[in-house]
């Protein structure tokens, strides 16, 4: 199974998947939790793109977006309606299982990164 991890802040939102971890930019005026859901749609492009077929395992600690895709929580926002139908549409496109799941911040390979990867940009 391939494992990825996703994680948003204010700035920017990253996936890392085996030891490579992507960083990009939050269009401007998105919120975190849309930084939450762009790092999961990028992450599920790159398996399209890819063409991996192994099963995918999704891992983030945004409980809001792992409920939400996982139908669990209901979508109030019309922005996270969009981005989680984006992700709908992406997994049902793949023919390998995708599932989601929710981990502690601390267990969150990609917020580690993200939080190092932020820190730098601030010093900068």
């Amino acid at each position: 199974m391939l494992r990825i991890y996703c994680d948003g802040s204010t700035t920017n939102y990253c996936y890392k998947m085996k030891s490579e971890t992507m960083y990009m930019p939050n269009p401007p005026g998105a919120s975190h939790n849309e930084s939450e859901y762009l790092a999961i749609v990028a992450a599920l492009e790159r398996v399209v793109a890819q063409g991996i077929k192994e099963p995918v395992e999704i891992v983030s600690d945004s409980l809001l977006a792992i409920s939400q895709v996982n139908n669990i929580y209901r979508i109030r926002s019309n922005k996270l309606f969009t981005l989680c139908n984006r992700v709908r549409q992406l997994v049902a496109g793949l023919s390998n299982p995708v599932t989601f799941a929710w981990v502690p911040r601390e267990q969150n390979e990609a917020g580690v990164d993200l939080e190092w990867y932020n820190k730098e940009a601030r010093r900068k």
